[in-house]
């Protein structure tokens, strides 16, 4: 087995730390650009509800968002956690709520009848 002197490894851990910041700052870099990508999509699925979806949905999500706390200045990854915990949240309630139609359609007064009952009535 080779002996590796103490400089030696000291290069090999300098290089890995100086590898590790490079990397962080290339995974810290793609986490803002997919989170600012599903700001700007979520912003457009918002513009395109309607009011009264938009209503409930500020009702609980604001809620939720508002009593959420950051702390910025520390830099930790439990509020990055967090705040892509917002943005899921709140792109689940935007596709649970463009599910629930806005008004139901009018009812008919008189019920529409089927092409089967229509054709069974020629035939006789």
């Amino acid at each position: 087995m080779e002996k590796i002197s103490d400089s030696e490894n000291q290069e090999k851990l300098l290089a890995e730390l100086k590898y590790l910041r490079v990397t962080l700052k290339e995974i810290g870099e793609a986490f803002i650009l997919r989170s600012e990508g599903e700001i700007e999509t979520i912003a457009g699925y918002l513009t395109g509800m309607t009011p009264k979806n938009t209503r409930q949905i500020a009702k609980v999500w604001l809620k939720e968002a508002r009593s959420t706390n950051f702390k910025p200045t520390k830099g930790r990854f439990k509020d990055l956690k967090k705040i892509d915990h917002l943005l899921e949240d709140l792109l689940h309630l935007i596709i649970e709520y463009q599910a629930i139609p806005d008004k139901q359609p009018a009812k008919r007064k008189q019920p529409v009848k089927s092409i089967r009952s229509a054709s069974k009535a020629s035939e006789s």
